[in-house]
């Protein structure tokens, strides 16, 4: 994945995430295009962000949020042998703000 070279990607982290996209034309254009995937509860634009205290300089231009029965999983490679060399070394259960 190349982020800097797309025209929007998304950051996953379980029930949000955030899309960022290069031109502000494609904005309404890909919240359409995730507002119809499956297991997408919202798709917040910067009024709704803004709104719910969520809009900030390095956030992304929409939020997804996911429903109930679905999440976001931050897995970008297809092909375990094409993972980066971080994605082994991930500890879920140590990232700040996580309790058991």
């Amino acid at each position: 994945m190349d982020a800097g070279a797309s025209r929007a990607f998304a950051v996953a982290d379980h029930q949000i995430s955030h899309i960022y996209i290069k031109d502000k034309k494609d904005i309404k254009k890909v919240k359409e295009l995730i507002e119809n995937i499956k297991g997408i509860h919202q798709v917040m634009g910067e009024e709704e962000l803004s709104i719910n205290f969520l809009f900030h300089e390095r956030s992304g231009q929409l939020m997804a949020v996911a429903d109930n029965n679905s999440w976001f999983t931050y897995y970008y490679w297809l092909d375990d042998n094409k993972a980066p060399d971080f994605a082994c070394t991930v500890d879920i259960h140590r990232k700040p703000g996580y309790a058991r």
